[in-house]
């Protein structure tokens, strides 16, 4: 199977989003690109931002989407217009979550705790009004660094998948396992794999060994 460099993984990514001409298609290729980590297992959750024609979409596919896709879907609005989509693997965003300081900091922002999904309310309430820093939570950054970025007194050390104020060494690490998720997922559709039946292989290796299932996209 032919590979594509991880240099030029997203511009692959934005050729094959522009041959996806089904609308079923075109939604299932961004949460292959936004939402790789997350479907791979390297991470408890993704979002990424929806136009209101994309959401119309969405809607429409949302049953075949959720019956693909190997993750919860939550959808938030965020401002006129525009919508932030929420993927996540229920039991590894729980288990998150429920980390001891993760869990008393949320309920020091005020945060109903009694289960995940009172969480996830909470946090679409809180999108109505702007884009809450807790969020960073809810993706699996580090508490550490969701703190440093709301109190914006802190030196930024790196810029990747969040903002690093701590442990570079780790969050870099955590950067390239994310990118080569991307990656391996970009090549399987530069090899003739529409997104669908990417999301059709990962699932089927899911359903065999819950977490350990990587070495399907090891490509």
């Amino acid at each position: 199977m032919k590979s594509c460099t991880c240099n030029n993984y997203k511009y692959l990514y934005n050729e094959i989003g522009s041959d996806c001409e089904d609308c079923l298609e075109r939604i299932l290729y961004k949460i292959c690109f936004h939402c790789a980590p997350a479907l791979t297992g390297l991470k408890p959750a993704n979002m990424f931002s929806l136009r209101a024609n994309c959401v119309d979409d969405y809607c429409h596919n949302q049953a075949e989407i959720e019956r693909l896709v190997p993750l919860r879907c939550r959808l938030f609005k965020f401002d006129v217009g525009k919508f932030n989509l929420l993927l996540y693997d229920e039991q590894a965003l729980e288990i998150y979550l429920y980390q001891t300081d993760n869990l008393k900091y949320l309920r020091s922002l005020g945060y109903n705790t009694e289960n995940l999904n009172t969480m996830l309310d909470d946090l679409g309430c809180r999108f109505v009004r702007n884009c809450p820093h807790e969020v960073g939570l809810f993706l699996g950054y580090p508490l550490s660094d969701v703190i440093a970025f709301k109190d914006g007194d802190s030196v930024c050390l790196d810029i990747g998948y969040w903002k690093v104020y701590s442990d570079l060494h780790g969050a870099k690490n955590t950067f390239k396992r994310y990118d080569r998720a991307r990656h391996n997922i970009a090549t399987l559709m530069h090899n003739g794999f529409r997104p669908s039946g990417v999301l059709k292989l990962i699932n089927s290796e899911r359903r065999i060994s819950y977490g350990c299932y990587q070495n399907v996209l090891d490509i």
